[in-house]
């Protein structure tokens, strides 16, 4: 099995594909990856992603080496903590990760292995039709993220973790599924980090102490498990740290984003997506993902220069809520019909979250972030806020609202109302493109493309009726 122009493609040198072998040859062994898996990769990442910019290819080279120190984690010697997807918070795993780098390997193994194995070889939703015969069957709407997870374990991709820590903040399907593999599957005992969901309407801009302190104490709680386990201690300066490394990674995002106000904009939104969930998994390789991140940017700001076109010129400007991880076919219909994806949902910050903290310290200060962010907290208003402000920031033409139908979160916002309160207050039409992030089996873009160039005509139809 040859994977060399695989990993070019990626951004390795020969060099180091040589010196990474025997990892790969074992890591490829365990995933059943062969001859036939690597040509259809050969195919599927340029498909998905623009692989003449050298920051791309970083970054999809941040994603194999993760997915490799993953599996091989316990043979080389380390602990191994899994968290939750989507993640939240980030900074718990990464502080660990900060606290104890030589000692400990931390994931969310459902986000590597999705985006590796979907974005990268096409082949995950295997993995999603393994866990509907060992307990997340089909029909019950169960999250894809979820059933990635038990798949990999039933297929032994990914090895049984030391600790794990179940971020139940707002999803209530996530820890009935981490009781499951607790259960069944030898998982040890989950440390859950829970939250209280009991806000009033009216308390999304003003989070109440009683909540931001539980939350706070509900990490530092998964944190002491860690620091027994390790034999280390993990203090504030290593919160801090993971949040410093968490911000620079947002920013970086930000940065590239903010070049999409440019017309035409330089490069693909689809492009961007392995750089925003490396944002969501506490990667060894953190350094690296900043690097790439300011490589991309440089490359995009070129491509300014030179009067690159990612999408045609004057194409309209759409708000996002939430693009895939593992399937840009979405995003890439939407551009060659004339429309940009300029902001996503859970990126970018409304006024309420860039008020000052009203409490000290890292701990408190992580907790009260994440209560003000309107994806975590998935209230139906601070979500119209956000479309309220993103839209006027962005002179947004319209929205897409991709709804994941099997998704806690996305599922407890009402589409329909939310569509017809942007419509009425904003004027702004609104797409609801049902689908799901991690998984392409029962969505596709190609199943979406009539009615994404129809909203696409729509919205070329209203703004020539304003201009007229």
């Amino acid at each position: 099995m040859d994977y060399t122009n695989l990993f070019k493609m990626c951004g390795y040198e020969l060099e180091e594909i040589e010196q990474e072998k025997p990892r790969i040859d074992k890591a490829f062994e365990m995933l059943e990856l062969g001859t036939k898996d690597i040509e259809k990769a050969l195919q599927t990442i340029p498909q998905n992603f623009d692989i003449e910019l050298s920051g791309v290819r970083k970054f999809l080279r941040i994603w194999l080496e993760e997915l490799l120190n993953l599996m091989l984690a316990k043979e080389e010697g380390k602990k191994l903590i899994y968290g939750t997807a989507p993640g939240f918070p980030c900074e718990c795993l990464e502080a660990i990760r900060v606290a104890a780098p030589e000692k400990v390997y931390c994931a969310n193994p459902e986000l590597l292995l999705g985006t590796v194995l979907d974005s990268l070889f096409g082949k995950h939703d295997e993995l999603v039709e393994v866990a509907e015969g060992h307990g997340l069957p089909l029909g019950f709407a169960h999250c894809s993220v979820g059933q990635t997870k038990l798949g990999g374990i039933v297929k032994k991709y990914i090895p049984v973790p030391d600790l794990a820590i179940c971020m139940g903040i707002f999803c209530d399907q996530t820890p009935e599924a981490e009781e499951m593999l607790s259960e069944v599957y030898g998982f040890p005992e989950p440390v859950y980090i829970d939250n209280c969901l009991d806000l009033n309407w009216d308390e999304w801009d003003r989070i109440p102490l009683r909540k931001i302190e539980y939350l706070a104490s509900q990490i530092r709680r998964a944190l002491d498990r860690a620091q027994e386990m390790l034999g280390i201690e993990i203090t504030e300066d290593h919160i801090q740290k993971a949040r410093v490394n968490l911000f620079r990674t947002l920013d970086g995002l930000m940065s590239i984003y903010g070049l999409f106000e440019n017309d035409p904009i330089p490069i693909s939104s689809g492009d961007l997506m392995p750089l925003v969930y490396l944002y969501f998994n506490p990667v060894a390789g953190r350094e690296k993902v900043i690097e790439a991140s300011q490589v991309l940017y440089r490359e995009a700001k070129e491509r300014i220069e030179k009067g690159y076109a990612a999408a045609p010129m004057g194409s309209l400007r759409v708000l996002f809520t939430w693009m895939p991880n593992v399937d840009n076919s979405v995003v890439h219909i939407a551009e060659k019909a004339g429309l940009v994806m300029i902001m996503q949902v859970v990126l970018w910050p409304i006024e309420a979250q860039r008020k000052p903290r009203t409490v000290q310290g890292p701990l408190l200060r992580l907790a009260e972030t994440y209560l003000r962010n309107p994806y975590l907290c998935g209230y139906t208003p601070i979500n119209m806020q956000w479309v309220r402000e993103a839209s006027k920031r962005y002179n947004a033409d319209g929205v897409f609202w991709y709804w994941m139908y099997n998704c806690r979160v996305q599922a407890a916002l009402n589409p329909i109302a939310l569509r017809k309160w942007i419509t009425d207050e904003l004027g702004l039409p609104v797409l609801i493109l049902e689908g799901d992030f991690h998984s392409t089996r029962e969505y596709s873009g190609e199943a979406a493309r009539t009615r994404i160039e129809t909203f696409a005509e729509v919205l070329r139809a209203r703004k020539a009726a304003k201009s007229n």
